[in-house]
């Protein structure tokens, strides 16, 4: 198997080359050749030997530092996240699929998948030959080295992957046996039910025993808070498991046990008398209720002359059970002896065997204590969470939420002085004043959390509104907070950003009746209370504003949301493709969607399909080629295996085309679903390509706000305006202004930089200056890298390029971004100085970088992203390569002079760089 997994092939013969284990690392083909050729030796000496090679710890070390790990999760509709997905596996490749994962590592016959993929009369006319023809989609859909074909069946490789059934047997099988073991592992379980997407009799038998499974681990769980003494929490979750459960009698008699334990006798018998009076007759309950009556007064001489003389005396601690003839199936594995383990889920069961409820519950309620009557007095606050879905997060993150959440209340118009920011593990807590009503900050994280996203980096966000009980002290009585597991894993299970969570009380009040209604589609959480809504981030819809090439049109596919409800698209920038089992793909307005129960559809996966142009530069092939692509049938672009920048790449690399043949072979080009636009220029342009003025340039000056840093994020440089306008209002002095020329205002400049230029002869020209260098300090330890930035400056470092940065900002801001980065810069920083006249486009600090790089300006390149840094670079002819990741600011600067280079991204210049 091992020769299969690394080579694609079991057919080789000693010896064997490195090179022929093409799906292993270059850095472990030379070893794992070695030991194989020892293994595949007739000498025991030599396979031992082999054998100890294999099992060296440094070999074991580098192949888990040359290895991504796959992860499989079955405890839900079935999920693959694979390194690098070429292709989604498809319905018809799922259920081989999970036959392979639930045998884990070991080989599955031919036969075997046969009768779990095909019941009678679906088996095909060769089903060698298919299961053929799956295992080579499934092979390419995981990569080679994930499936082996071995004589007479097949295998998959998992032991060095993450399999959340396994992970979930390795967490209760642990000793001593501890709750946490048990949350953590029914935490495992996703909405749905297990293998729900999975067809087949083998995925049928296996959903059965891995619901037992479950429903195992919920009576363990309870047995063991009972064995500890915790009586309130176990019969606070058995009574949530009884509502969903009623038939199962193991669960009733730890409930009665658990009321019997908080001396809560006269509850436990009301319970049984339900039981006795539908009919039950399990005789350890029974005899349970014959205890209840006594303790309670109600017992008589002839019901205890009936008494089963067999039948334990005492039921608190006899934790075996005998079930009623109908509730469980045949086969049924009581899960605290013999637990069912992946090895027994096969098809051994009768096909549609039943279970009391196909729906588990995901977690369980949570009792709500709000104290004595005569206790101490408990005030009712709104309390509102923004915690990062994805765990704990560094200072820089952190702030950058903090500045989110302040936006957010600042748009609500919520008075500082009715409610208190609160750090937690994962995040900021908002808790309003006692009974102060928090709506306005619901309305207002609906309105702009969508836009406000991209500011976090592209971290998830996880929002919960809840009311909270809190004593005097400040200590937690009680919360409706709705259920974290549930809302996490709805989540997990979308393309979105964010997802906002309501409890109950939050939902009926603000959503259900009332205005807010409108906003979004809450749905429920199932089981736990609560509603969640799912928030993806903003979309621009400006179709003549290219994105870049390297952020896919298509993504997914994504599982369907539990309830079957379609995801809403992102805006007019963006379209939800629905992936249906048959292998079609459709729209949300067809047909197909409105005649299919929610049911079904929650087994189905979607696309979402990105509807920007993207742009690619072509220098390579010839200077001036350009070509434009965006999705015109998203329909045809979701089912396509083809992506344009891929065929693009494959044509030039494939033909080694350059010039006039390029043209030729490129123009024809058709991607399905795509609209393709070229754009050859007539003549070869004179100017001097990005790379070959990076590639060859005796010196290179990098601009520090825009091209590596963005150091203050979209509109939250408007307060250093208003910072400054205050200033100058405060110390403003008529005559300080020059002769009829008033004093400017905020209004007049889009940032800090301008404002200094306008006041670079007025008196108050150096106060604020010192306060824009504080806010500038400040921004530097928030600032954002830009994508690359970083890779360019330590490329350039190490071919010993001569390197400088300028700015017109702050040289201490500058200088204290690179150090918190660590980037290195042999020509060092050149900022603003005192005299704010000198500030660019005065090339004051163009010409001070020059100095100190000792080069003339010619020889050299600025890379800028501003038409002051454009125009000093020209005032000294210093070529200039302006670069911005937006049309607007790429448009700028082509509006003031249309022969400079632009790119929109640093990856170019990096791979210029490395050619030096």
């Amino acid at each position: 198997m091992l020769l299969q997994l690394a080579a694609g092939t079991t057919r080789l013969v000693p010896p064997l080359r490195p090179p022929q284990l093409r799906h292993l690392p270059r850095n472990l083909q030379t070893a794992f050749a070695t030991a194989l050729n020892k293994l595949l030796s007739r000498l025991l000496n030599s396979q031992t030997e082999g054998l100890k090679l294999l099992l060296d710890p440094e070999l074991m070390r580098l192949a888990r530092e040359g290895y991504t790990q796959r992860f499989y999760y079955l405890l839900g509709p079935l999920r693959v996240e694979t390194p690098d997905r070429r292709q989604p596996i498809t319905v018809d490749e799922l259920p081989m699929l999970a036959m392979l994962l639930l045998r884990h590592g070991r080989k599955v016959t031919t036969d075997e998948l046969a009768a779990g993929l095909w019941g009678s009369g679906e088996r095909p006319d060769s089903p060698l030959e298919e299961l053929a023809g799956l295992a080579r989609r499934l092979n390419s859909a995981l990569e080679p080295g994930a499936l082996a074909a071995l004589p007479g069946g097949y295998a998959l490789h998992t032991s060095a992957d993450y399999v959340d059934l396994i992970e979930c047997e390795r967490l209760v099988a642990q000793t001593p046996r501890e709750r946490a073991h048990y949350d953590q592992a029914l935490a495992l379980w996703r909405s749905g039910t297990p293998l729900a997407n999975v067809l087949g009799p083998a995925a049928r038998t296996a959903r059965t025993r891995l619901t037992q499974l479950r429903l195992g681990l919920y009576r363990s769980r309870a047995e063991l808070d009972l064995e500890l003494g915790e009586f309130e929490r176990a019969a606070t979750e058995l009574e949530s498991l009884l509502a969903l459960y009623p038939a199962r009698e193991d669960f009733r008699r730890l409930y009665l046990i658990a009321l019997r334990r908080q001396g809560r006798t006269e509850e436990a018998l009301e319970v049984y008398e339900e039981y006795e009076l539908s009919g039950g007759d399990n005789p350890e309950l029974m005899a349970l209720g014959r205890e209840l009556r006594e303790e309670f007064g109600g017992g008589s001489e002839e019901t205890a002359d009936e008494e089963d003389p067999e039948a334990p005396t005492d039921t608190d601690t006899a934790y075996g059970f005998v079930a009623a003839p109908d509730e469980h199936p045949d086969g049924f594995v009581d899960p605290e002896g013999d637990r069912p383990t992946i090895l027994d889920l096969r098809p051994e069961l009768p096909e549609g065997t039943p279970l009391p409820l196909d729906d588990v519950p995901e977690s369980l309620f949570a009792g709500e204590d709000t104290g004595d009557e005569d206790g101490p007095e408990i005030d009712t606050h709104d309390r509102i969470r923004y915690a990062f879905a994805d765990g704990r997060q560094p200072g820089a993150a952190r702030d950058a939420l903090r500045r989110l959440v302040h936006e957010l209340l600042d748009a609500g118009e919520v008075p500082l002085e009715n409610y208190r920011l609160l750090d937690t593990d994962d995040g900021i807590a908002v808790l309003m004043n006692a009974y102060v009503d928090g709506s306005a900050l619901l309305r207002a994280t609906l309105d702009l959390l969508p836009d406000r996203m991209r500011r976090l980096g592209g971290l998830r966000v996880r929002v919960e509104f809840s009311k909270v009980g809190l004593q005097p002290d400040g200590s937690e009585v009680y919360s409706d907070l709705p259920g974290r597991e549930l809302t996490q894993a709805a989540l997990n299970a979308s393309s979105a950003q964010a997802v906002i969570a309501l409890s109950d009380s939050w939902h009926d009040t603000e959503i259900a009746d009332a205005p807010l209604g409108t906003y979004a589609p809450f749905r429920p959480l199932v089981p736990r209370p609560g509603w969640y809504c799912l928030v993806h981030q903003s979309l621009p819809a400006d179709d003549d504003t290219p994105t870049g090439p390297d952020e896919p049109a298509v993504r997914g596919p994504f599982p369907m949301p539990y309830d079957g409800t379609v995801p809403r698209s992102r805006g007019e920038a963006t379209a939800i493709v629905l992936a249906l089992p048959d292998g079609e793909f459709a729209l949300p307005e067809s047909p197909t969607l409105r005649t299919t129960p929610a049911s079904l559809r929650a087994g189905w996966s979607y696309y979402e399909v990105d509807l920007r142009p993207r742009e690619l530069v072509l220098d390579a092939v010839r200077p001036g080629v350009t070509v434009r692509w965006s999705v015109d049938d998203p329909v045809l672009a979701a089912g396509s295996p083809l992506d344009p920048r891929r065929v693009i790449a494959d044509t030039v690399t494939d033909a080694s085309l350059t010039g006039r043949a390029a043209e030729a072979a490129l123009r024809p080009l058709r991607v399905p679903g795509y609209t393709l636009r070229w754009s050859f220029p007539a003549t070869p342009p004179r100017r001097r390509s990005p790379e070959d003025l990076i590639a060859n340039a005796a010196g290179v000056l990098l601009g520090f706000d825009g091209v590596l840093a963005h150091l203050y994020p979209s509109g939250s440089e408007q307060s250093v305006l208003l910072d400054l306008e205050r200033l100058a209002m405060e110390g403003g002095d008529p005559e300080g202004a020059l002769p009829g020329r008033p004093s400017p205002t905020v209004a007049e400049h889009s940032d800090s930089l301008g404002l200094l230029r306008a006041f670079a002869h007025h008196d108050l020209a150096q106060p604020l200056r010192r306060r824009a260098d504080l806010h500038d300090m400040q921004a530097a330890d928030t600032a954002r890298p830009v994508q690359s930035a970083a890779e360019l400056l330590r490329t350039l470092h190490a071919s010993g390029t001569r390197t400088a940065v300028v700015t017109d900002r702050a040289t201490t801001a500058a200088t204290r971004y690179l150090a918190r980065l660590d980037l290195p810069v042999r020509g060092g920083v050149h900022g603003r100085g005192t005299d704010l006249t000198r500030l660019m486009p005065h090339p004051h600090v163009l010409t001070e970088a020059l100095d100190v790089l000792g080069a003339p300006a010619s020889a050299c390149v600025l890379v800028g992203s501003t038409v002051a840094g454009l125009r000093a670079a020209r005032a000294i002819s210093l070529p200039f390569i302006g670069f911005s990741g937006y049309e607007t600011v790429r448009r700028e600067l082509r509006g003031a002079d249309p022969d400079v280079p632009v790119v929109w991204g640093l990856a170019a210049l990096v791979a210029a760089a490395r050619r030096r």
